[in-house]
């Protein structure tokens, strides 16, 4: 069930209904922007909120398990040796959040039962990057890089869904977008159609050849030109031979733009549930949509990377041993499950053993996290989707 928040508004959108009243309505991509990363009070730069995690309003992979840092973990690794083992290795994670997932691939790299090659550890230079108040930061996580280099590997995992998208709907009159402006006594939020905000917004259907015009009227879509930025800016970021990962819900440009999508696919979280009324709480709540793949693998190809694969999480971290990474913790941690379930001790371990299976099983699962979608492109690396464990066929 769909649960609408309180619709009383937030310092932040009061301010916005302000604005709007005066200056006139806005598009959807710049509230967007506007309520997730306002310098003051946007959804993911307040420095006194979490959104991430069991307390927040919504979980990632790296909640829960550590293994699937160590899955990615065992990917870079797997990268440093077909580079030739710099040193530094340098990587970059964008929309960091709270960092779990470089503490997992550390933790993963230095553990002694760890199959991380000799030297990986030390070498890794590991930068972060993510909004905050006053903007972006960026900041070295471990490493003894003085001089920044190019980082040889860019890494984001659920980012590419929160950057600020258009919203176009099919009217009797052709196309039209989706503006935010205000009404009512007292004044609140509220959506108005108009024409296209620029050409950029107007062609973007056609540019990837969906046939919007044959779509139900009232149809409507998202248009992500700020992906496209994005990976337009970690292109030119890479090192001249390095390789990009893009992990995230969605897909490509025809399963994504389909008749049957009728309203989009943007969403709010709040509180763990979800909602769809995106103009309430603004900068409270989390909005979110699913990127478009097809904008990302052409946007990279526009500034010299190459598609080495689009594979979905699940195959990607069971060709990475993710399963039995489990299977031998499990053993590990919880030995009592197998040798003793008759008592508390092993009734106890069987259920923690459970637990942990639980969650990696969640990580996997072909109709939740595990149908997210893991984009490798790569630049001066031909040939390295045939050669890296995570992209392997029939795992």
């Amino acid at each position: 069930m769909t649960r609408r928040p309180s619709p009383r508004q937030t310092p932040l959108g009061n301010a916005l209904i302000a604005a709007i009243s005066e200056r006139g309505p806005i598009t959807f991509a710049d509230y967007m922007q506007i309520a997730l990363y306002h310098p003051q009070g946007g959804y993911y730069t307040n420095p006194d909120r979490a959104p991430q995690g069991w307390g927040g309003d919504y979980i990632t992979s790296v909640d829960l398990h550590p293994l699937f840092g160590a899955a990615i973990g065992r990917q870079l690794a797997q990268i440093w040796q077909l580079l030739g083992q710099p040193d530094p290795f340098t990587v970059l994670e964008d929309g960091v959040g709270r960092g779990l997932l470089a503490r997992d691939i550390f933790a993963w790299a230095r553990a002694a039962e760890s199959d991380a090659p000799a030297g990986f550890a030390a070498a890794l230079c590991y930068r972060l990057r993510d909004m905050g108040p006053g903007g972006r930061h960026e900041w070295v996580y471990e490493g003894d890089a003085i001089e920044p280099l190019p980082p040889q590997v860019i890494l984001s995992n659920e980012l590419v869904d929160a950057l600020p998208v258009h919203v176009v709907e099919h009217t009797p009159e052709g196309l039209a977008e989706v503006y935010v402006d205000v009404a009512g006594a007292p004044l609140r939020l509220v959506e108005r159609l108009g024409p296209p905000s620029a050409l950029e917004v107007a062609g973007y259907l056609d540019r990837f050849r969906i046939p919007w015009r044959r779509y139900p009227v009232g149809w409507r879509a998202e248009v992500q030109l700020a992906a496209g930025r994005w990976m337009a800016e970690m292109a030119t970021t890479l090192a001249p031979r390095g390789i990009i990962i893009t992990i995230d819900y969605g897909d490509t440009a025809r399963r994504l733009y389909s008749p049957d999508r009728r309203r989009g696919t943007l969403i709010g979280y709040y509180h763990h549930e979800l909602s769809d009324d995106l103009l309430a709480l603004t900068g409270a709540q989390d909005i979110t949509a699913h990127v478009n793949f097809t904008g990302l693998i052409a946007a990279g190809r526009e500034h010299g990377l190459r598609l080495a694969a689009l594979t979905t999480q699940r195959d990607f971290l069971l060709a990475l041993g993710l399963r039995a990474d489990a299977e031998t913790l499990g053993r590990n941690l919880f030995p009592l499950a197998d040798s003793e379930r008759h008592t508390d001790a092993g009734q106890r371990d069987y259920l923690r053993r459970s637990s942990l299976l639980h969650a990696v099983n969640a990580l996997i699962a072909p109709t939740g996290m595990g149908n997210f979608r893991v984009l490798v492109q790569q630049r001066g690396l031909p040939g390295v989707g045939k050669k890296l464990q995570g992209l392997a066929t029939g795992a």
